[in-house]
């Protein structure tokens, strides 16, 4: 994949994941108010891996990056910036929850900066072969078959993406 598409589909899909976001800030409405809320954070963070955890996760974050760059593909790019704008939307209710329940802002970011960045570039990546569906059906279109095999992804384009999921999913388990 080229570095200017890879940077071009990967702002495209950051932009869908804010747009989703900010959306959140938008539509968030607490369930019962913040002073009824008695759950609090309180001791340290632990780094023990919790096994069940970090499959759920694992299995999720994969499912998640096959629909933004397999099916995304397929389906020209679209499902993968819906997906993109739904994953920062539940990122976004996540977060208020969290500050709701009396998580503090400071904890909440650095539970977050410890494995989002991993993540966060990892779906990026996925979904850089979920918008590059559009060639698919752009040579689809122009009936220009004889280079088809050459517009479908190659599986070396998921190996470091995957390996990132897993990373992240092992310190998301562990905190």
């Amino acid at each position: 994949m080229k570095n200017r598409e890879l940077i071009k589909f990967g702002l495209i899909g950051l932009a869908c994941w804010l747009i989703g976001y900010f959306f959140s800030l938008f539509f968030y409405f607490e369930k019962l108010p913040s002073s009824k809320m008695s759950h609090s954070f309180q001791g340290n963070f632990h780094f023990v891996l919790n096994p069940l955890l970090f499959c759920k996760i694992f299995l999720n974050n994969i499912l998640v990056g096959f629909v933004v760059s397999v099916v995304g593909y397929f389906t020209g790019g679209l499902l993968t910036g819906i997906t993109f704008v739904w994953n920062g939307f539940i990122l976004g209710i996540t977060i208020e929850e969290a500050l709701s329940h009396g998580i503090s802002g400071p904890i909440l970011i650095y539970s977050l900066s410890i494995h989002g960045p991993i993540e966060l570039i990892s779906f990026l990546y996925l979904g850089t072969i979920g918008f590059k569906g559009i060639y698919f059906y752009k040579h689809l279109l122009r009936n220009n078959l004889n280079d088809f095999k050459y517009q479908l992804p190659s599986i070396k384009l998921f190996i470091y993406p995957i390996l990132g999921l897993l990373i992240a999913a092992l310190i998301e388990s562990s905190i």
